[in-house]
């Protein structure tokens, strides 16, 4: 062959286009004493495949192997049941302590008396029919916004696609929450466990 054909099956070969028989040309033509100047640096490695197909392992190979991967020699650190149970014990009771420690450092007799003194009776509030209900809210609405008034009717979608798409909307946004949420928690729950770990 001359130096356009094997250049052309060499840039196919690198770009992993050639067949086996391509292959098996290119091997032929670099196992020849005398190719091509041009080509003489690609030589070294179509000899390097053809020494590697050659290599077999010699009769001992098993025996070395197995002689490095003999254990037997090595012992092995054994924790027995009991330690575990000690330990998760130790660490249930050291739990416990530090929740009664931390409860009993809290001062709760100022706070509950705060709470006594600004107790609020609700039931005074409540609207005692709809119309007073209604009432209230606008009163509420105004003074929250005594200048601007709102007319909610302009964002109300007026045909059925409209309807559609803030519908679709707010699904997107729903579901972007929700993975976000769920990424959180997986997370959480990866901390969880590590924490695990410590207690097995």
């Amino acid at each position: 062959m001359d130096y356009k054909d094997i250049k052309a099956l060499l840039d196919q070969y690198f770009e992993g286009e050639t067949s086996l028989q391509e292959e098996a040309t290119l091997k032929e033509y670099f196992s020849q004493p005398t190719i091509d100047d041009r080509l003489a640096s690609y030589q070294p490695l179509f000899q390097y495949f053809e020494e590697e197909l050659n290599i077999a392992l010699d009769d001992q190979f098993d025996d070395q192997l197995l002689s490095k991967l003999d254990t037997g020699n090595q012992k092995a650190k054994v924790v027995s049941l009991r330690m575990r149970v000690v330990y998760r014990v130790a660490a249930a009771v050291a739990l416990i302590m530090a929740a009664w420690w931390s409860y009993q450092s809290v001062d709760t007799s100022g706070i509950q008396q705060q709470n006594d003194q600004t107790a609020i009776d609700w039931s005074k509030y409540e609207p005692q029919s709809e119309e007073e209900a209604q009432e209230q809210l606008a009163e509420a609405f105004q003074k929250l916004s005594p200048k601007a008034k709102i007319d909610w009717s302009k964002y109300e979608p007026q045909t059925e696609e409209e309807a559609l798409e803030i519908t679709t909307r707010a699904f997107r946004k729903l579901s972007s929450e929700v993975s976000e949420g769920t990424t959180k928690a997986t997370k959480e729950v990866s901390k969880v466990q590590q924490l695990g770990r410590y207690f097995e």
